[in-house]
Protein backbone atom coordinates (compact mmCIF):
# COMPACT_ATOMS: atom_id res chain seq x y z
CA UNK A 1 0.00 0.00 0.00
CA UNK A 2 1.34 3.42 -0.99
CA UNK A 3 2.21 5.55 2.07
CA UNK A 4 0.93 8.62 3.19
CA UNK A 5 3.01 11.80 2.76
CA UNK A 6 1.50 15.04 4.87
CA UNK A 7 2.35 18.96 3.15
CA UNK A 8 1.62 21.97 4.52
CA UNK A 9 2.88 25.21 6.15
CA UNK A 10 5.74 25.31 9.09
CA UNK A 11 4.37 24.71 12.21
CA UNK A 12 0.85 23.21 10.83
CA UNK A 13 1.02 20.24 12.54
CA UNK A 14 2.38 17.86 10.04
CA UNK A 15 5.06 16.19 12.65
CA UNK A 16 2.36 15.72 15.28
CA UNK A 17 -0.73 14.70 12.94
CA UNK A 18 1.77 12.18 11.12
CA UNK A 19 2.57 10.55 14.45
CA UNK A 20 -1.01 10.50 15.52
CA UNK A 21 -2.15 9.04 12.19
CA UNK A 22 0.78 6.31 12.39
CA UNK A 23 -0.23 5.35 15.74
CA UNK A 24 -3.70 4.80 14.64
CA UNK A 25 -2.97 3.37 11.48
CA UNK A 26 -0.37 0.95 13.38
CA UNK A 27 2.13 2.05 10.39
CA UNK A 28 5.85 3.47 10.86
CA UNK A 29 6.21 7.23 11.01
CA UNK A 30 8.65 9.07 9.09
CA UNK A 31 9.80 12.59 9.92
CA UNK A 32 11.93 14.02 6.72
CA UNK A 33 13.83 16.18 9.27
CA UNK A 34 14.65 13.50 11.07
CA UNK A 35 15.83 11.27 8.14
CA UNK A 36 18.01 14.66 6.70
CA UNK A 37 19.88 14.96 10.42
CA UNK A 38 20.52 10.65 9.68
CA UNK A 39 21.53 11.16 6.42
CA UNK A 40 23.55 14.63 6.66
CA UNK A 41 25.03 14.64 10.48
CA UNK A 42 23.42 18.43 11.07
CA UNK A 43 20.15 19.97 11.14
CA UNK A 44 18.53 21.85 8.15
CA UNK A 45 19.05 25.30 9.97
CA UNK A 46 22.39 24.10 10.11
CA UNK A 47 23.07 23.49 6.73
CA UNK A 48 20.58 27.11 5.86
CA UNK A 49 22.92 28.84 7.97
CA UNK A 50 26.23 26.93 6.86
CA UNK A 51 25.56 27.00 3.50
CA UNK A 52 22.48 27.94 2.09
CA UNK A 53 18.96 27.60 0.76
CA UNK A 54 20.36 26.27 -2.38
CA UNK A 55 22.34 22.72 -0.82
CA UNK A 56 19.66 22.30 1.86
CA UNK A 57 17.25 22.08 -1.02
CA UNK A 58 19.11 19.56 -2.96
CA UNK A 59 19.94 17.24 0.47
CA UNK A 60 16.42 17.60 1.43
CA UNK A 61 15.22 16.29 -2.27
CA UNK A 62 17.91 13.50 -1.77
CA UNK A 63 16.61 12.62 1.85
CA UNK A 64 13.05 12.21 0.05
CA UNK A 65 14.12 9.96 -2.52
CA UNK A 66 15.63 7.86 -0.02
CA UNK A 67 11.82 7.36 1.62
CA UNK A 68 9.76 7.78 -1.21
CA UNK A 69 9.39 4.06 -2.22
CA UNK A 70 8.35 2.72 1.21
CA UNK A 71 5.49 1.26 1.53
CA UNK A 72 3.14 1.71 3.85
CA UNK A 73 5.07 4.69 6.33
CA UNK A 74 3.51 8.21 7.43
CA UNK A 75 5.46 10.51 6.12
CA UNK A 76 5.81 13.82 7.16
CA UNK A 77 7.70 16.69 5.04
CA UNK A 78 9.48 20.23 5.54
CA UNK A 79 6.83 22.84 4.75
CA UNK A 80 8.93 23.99 1.84
CA UNK A 81 9.20 20.72 0.29
CA UNK A 82 6.82 22.17 -2.68
CA UNK A 83 8.89 24.69 -3.39
CA UNK A 84 11.27 22.46 -5.74
CA UNK A 85 9.53 20.88 -8.75
CA UNK A 86 11.73 18.14 -9.01
CA UNK A 87 10.46 16.96 -5.33
CA UNK A 88 6.66 16.02 -6.98
CA UNK A 89 7.45 12.81 -8.76
CA UNK A 90 8.70 11.20 -5.29
CA UNK A 91 5.38 12.92 -3.58
CA UNK A 92 3.09 11.59 -6.38
CA UNK A 93 4.10 7.57 -6.21
CA UNK A 94 1.72 8.45 -2.57
CA UNK A 95 -1.17 9.90 -1.44
CA UNK A 96 -0.52 13.62 -0.81
CA UNK A 97 -2.39 15.02 2.23
CA UNK A 98 -2.25 19.00 2.84
CA UNK A 99 -2.45 19.66 6.60
CA UNK A 100 -3.94 23.29 6.73
CA UNK A 101 -4.26 25.27 10.03
CA UNK A 102 -5.24 28.82 10.12
CA UNK A 103 -2.50 31.70 9.56
CA UNK A 104 -2.94 32.64 13.61
CA UNK A 105 -2.12 29.43 15.01
CA UNK A 106 0.94 29.01 12.61
CA UNK A 107 4.39 29.84 14.70
CA UNK A 108 6.90 30.37 11.73
CA UNK A 109 9.45 32.61 13.34
CA UNK A 110 12.66 31.35 14.21
CA UNK A 111 12.63 28.62 11.88
CA UNK A 112 15.16 29.73 8.89
CA UNK A 113 13.39 27.76 6.33
CA UNK A 114 10.58 30.95 6.20
CA UNK A 115 13.55 33.51 4.69
CA UNK A 116 12.27 36.20 7.44
CA UNK A 117 9.00 36.04 5.48
CA UNK A 118 5.53 36.73 7.84
CA UNK A 119 3.26 33.49 7.78
CA UNK A 120 0.90 35.38 5.45
CA UNK A 121 3.70 35.83 3.47
CA UNK A 122 4.95 32.30 3.47
CA UNK A 123 1.47 31.12 2.86
CA UNK A 124 0.94 33.59 0.13
CA UNK A 125 3.71 32.26 -2.07
CA UNK A 126 3.03 28.65 -0.95
CA UNK A 127 -0.77 27.82 -0.52
CA UNK A 128 -1.43 27.23 -4.64
CA UNK A 129 1.72 24.78 -4.58
CA UNK A 130 0.14 23.25 -1.39
CA UNK A 131 -3.31 23.11 -3.04
CA UNK A 132 -2.53 21.86 -6.59
CA UNK A 133 0.51 18.52 -4.93
CA UNK A 134 -1.96 17.35 -3.03
CA UNK A 135 -4.53 14.77 -3.38
CA UNK A 136 -6.40 15.59 -0.17
CA UNK A 137 -6.99 18.70 2.40
CA UNK A 138 -7.73 18.17 5.90
CA UNK A 139 -7.93 21.03 8.70
CA UNK A 140 -6.07 20.84 11.42
CA UNK A 141 -7.95 22.48 14.15
CA UNK A 142 -7.37 19.63 16.19
CA UNK A 143 -5.22 17.03 15.94
CA UNK A 144 -7.01 13.74 17.07
CA UNK A 145 -10.27 15.40 14.71
CA UNK A 146 -7.52 15.40 11.76
CA UNK A 147 -6.68 12.03 12.16
CA UNK A 148 -10.24 10.71 12.04
CA UNK A 149 -10.87 13.19 9.08
CA UNK A 150 -7.76 11.48 7.06
CA UNK A 151 -8.63 7.98 8.49
CA UNK A 152 -12.40 8.70 6.55
CA UNK A 153 -10.80 9.84 3.61
CA UNK A 154 -8.32 6.86 3.34
CA UNK A 155 -11.80 4.52 3.70
CA UNK A 156 -12.76 6.57 0.15
CA UNK A 157 -10.10 5.73 -1.34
Amino acid sequence: MKSIILIGMPSSGKTYVGEALAKSLQRPFIDLDDVFIERVQRTPQEVVKQDGHELFRRLETECLASVADIQDAVISTGGGIVTEERNRPYLEKNIIIYVKRELDDLDVEGRPLAKGLSAAALFAERRSLYESWSHYEVENHDAEQAVADIRRLLEDC
